[in-house]
């Protein structure tokens, strides 16, 4: 097959149904049996930027792709990683960074299991093709670099992947580099500013605000993986060597997984056939 563009060809699959520019008449028609529980709907609904009613129609929307293949998550169907059952799944969670800011770190997904007794928090950052799609150029505010809009004194080791990502030449997606970075700045802050940051961390998540600091957090990067006839897949690989040698190398608590890894621990039938037309004959 000859190379092409994989976002052309999500919407060349819909025969039309979609406008020019890839979005559906509505989210739900980019969604697993066109319904989302009212749970999970006011949680984008609570999210940031009206993602619901705007960027979610999009046959690339990362937000969608996130909640599609991870809704199903429960006590009766767990996702492992890493040894943990995570029984719980929350969409469009908020972490804040820095001291005396408004704009908190915007997280697509939490799961929440536990292990021997001890919970673990799995914030998840989903990625679909952003990574192809420019704006590769890392800038990150000025404030991230100095100790006193630090929520944690102890975060220089944080700090210093700015340094490194700003020094490193041709990022294939520097804005994801960025986020990942003010992602770790949120996770730092809500295990260590609890009577903040716990107010956003909404207590519907079921979890004692004294008891944050005692769970286990990690990063989980979860980015779609094209075939390699496609335009995108040069970039996924070099978004992946540049993630792995700013942040994974650095910060042992972060991760990268592609979606196969989520689609493989899928039961249900059903939902692995929308899955598999929708989004995986296009994956490696």
């Amino acid at each position: 097959m000859s190379s092409q563009k994989l976002k052309e060809t999500l919407s060349k699959q819909f025969n039309g149904n979609v406008s020019k520019k890839g979005y559906f008449d509505s989210y739900k028609q980019n969604i697993f049996e066109e319904e989302m529980k009212d749970d999970f709907r006011r949680e984008f609904e609570n999210g940031n930027g009206n993602e619901l009613y705007a960027k979610a129609a999009a046959v690339h929307s990362s937000s969608m792709l996130c909640y599609n293949f991870l809704h199903w998550v429960n006590k009766d169907n767990p996702l492992k990683y890493k040894e943990v059952n995570y029984t719980e799944v929350h969409f469009e969670v908020k972490l804040k960074t820095l001291k005396g800011s408004s704009a908190p770190a915007n997280l697509d997904a939490l799961l929440i299991g536990k292990k021997d007794g001890k919970t673990h928090l799995l914030f998840i950052e989903s990625k679909f093709l952003e990574y192809a799609e420019g704006g590769s150029k890392f800038e990150l505010s000025k404030r991230y670099s100095y100790n006193e809009n630090w929520i944690v004194d102890e975060s220089g080791d944080l700090a210093k992947l700015i340094t490194e990502a700003e020094h490193k030449p041709e990022l294939a997606y520097g804005d994801g580099i960025k986020q990942a970075i003010t992602h770790l700045f949120g996770i730092r802050g809500l295990k260590n500013d609890v009577k903040n940051n716990f107010s956003v961390f909404k207590k519907s998540y079921n979890i004692e605000a004294s008891k944050i600091s005692d769970c286990n957090v990690e990063l989980l990067n979860l980015v779609f993986c094209p075939k390699p006839e496609y335009d995108e897949r040069e970039k996924y690989d070099k978004y992946k060597a540049d993630y792995n040698d700013i942040i994974i190398d650095k910060v042992p608590y972060v991760g990268w997984e592609d979606y196969r890894f989520v689609f493989n621990q899928i039961g249900n039938s059903g939902l692995k056939e929308f899955l598999q037309k929708r989004y995986m004959q296009f994956a490696q």
